[in-house]
């Protein structure tokens, strides 16, 4: 756990060569020599993250430039405004950076807000193996661990675009689920206008793709529904909070098989947090027929070059098997998919689980 601005110059480094081109990298560097050469402005940020704690390396720079970027949606005399809204290029960068660095409404924003992309195109992964397992349209409860918005759990009302393996497929038919519970520290209220503006701030200028499918999940989650359809959020600490518990109650209550999925969980979590929550999950995902716990987290891949694909994450499947817990990976994607790529036997697989434990015939 990273605290305040220690180990910062190293993380901003390290963003540095991962944000890709654009505006983004443009301040990130600029960010570091700023840090480096202008005490008053690393001051800035120390009084901000004195009480703060990080788990991952990225979150104090993504939380810089979300920040920024939130400024901006509010304000189109931003001194930054061409860079954190357009993916644009303006002169005098180091100057403009200092003025916004010192813009008193900044540093509540760095105390107390955290990154919440709320990729909502990561629910490719329990949308696919849904369909792979057979799942019936409203046969199943949806859990999404660590949801912020929610925006995960109405992917099966969004029309979009993936690829899996090699093939394009637009439009895939998600089964819909029968209920939609999604679990997190602090749930974003999607009907707020400033939570949306915070959610908007938190997608990277120039990436339209990611822009359009937040506008269309956040018309789908507020998108009337019958009400035992609707989803839920519910404030919960992972890791900490009864989650075992929480979950064989929607079992129980909805009289449903529960998939719970997680994605990009991890590395938000303290370390004993994180270690208490693989326990419990595992735990519960062992303890009874009817339930499954999917995934989709930065991992090593043991096999480059594999012929399907690759990607930084790794898509699991956590499922009873006798009186263990059977881990399987099933697939490889990106942080933000817009394509899955499926290992061997991972379709056979997902059938068999499907028939064997849950009586779904493959779709």
């Amino acid at each position: 756990m990273a605290r305040g601005v220690d180990g910062l110059l190293d993380d901003l480094g390290r963003q540095e060569t991962t944000v890709g081109p654009g505006s983004y990298r443009r301040l990130i560097a600029c960010l570091s020599m700023a840090c480096r050469t202008r005490p008053e402005l690393l001051a800035v940020l120390a009084d901000a993250f004195a009480e703060r704690e990080f788990a991952a390396w990225y979150s104090r720079p993504l939380l810089v430039l979300a920040s920024l970027r939130y400024l901006a949606l509010g304000d189109p005399d931003h001194p930054l405004a061409m860079e954190v809204l357009g993916d644009g290029e303006a002169p005098e960068l180091p100057a403009r950076l200092a003025e916004a660095l010192l813009d008193p409404r900044l540093p509540e924003l760095l105390r107390t807000r955290s990154v919440q992309t709320n990729a909502s195109e990561r629910a490719i992964g329990w949308g696919i193996v849904a369909m792979a397992l057979g799942a019936p349209g409203g046969g199943f409860a949806l859990v999404d661990l660590g949801c912020s918005g929610g925006l995960n759990l109405v992917a099966d009302l969004v029309p979009t675009t993936w690829r899996v393996g090699r093939e394009q497929v637009s439009g895939l038919d998600f089964p819909s689920p029968g209920r939609r519970l999604g679990m997190d520290l602090e749930p974003v209220d999607v009907r707020s206008p400033d939570a949306v503006r915070w959610l908007r701030a938190c997608v990277w200028p120039g990436d339209a793709d990611r822009r359009q499918r937040l506008e269309a999940s956040l018309e789908a989650f507020t998108r009337r529904l019958p009400p035992e359809r609707a989803p839920e959020l519910r404030v919960h600490r992972l890791g900490r909070d009864d989650t075992a518990g929480a979950l064989g109650e929607l079992g129980r209550e909805s009289g449903l098989p529960v998939l719970a999925f997680q994605s990009v969980v991890r590395d938000y979590l303290p370390p004993a947090d994180a270690a208490a929550h693989e326990q419990a999950m595992r735990r519960w995902a062992g303890g009874a027929a009817g339930r499954l716990w999917l995934t989709l987290e930065p991992t090593p891949d043991p096999t480059p070059g594999r012929a399907q694909g690759g990607g930084p994450m790794a898509l699991e499947l956590h499922f009873r098997d006798g009186d263990s817990v059977r881990s399987e990976p099933i697939a490889r994607t990106d942080y933000h998919p817009r394509a899955c790529h499926l290992g061997p036997g991972a379709l056979d697989l997902l059938r068999s689980v499907g028939h064997a434990q849950l009586g779904w015939g493959a779709r």
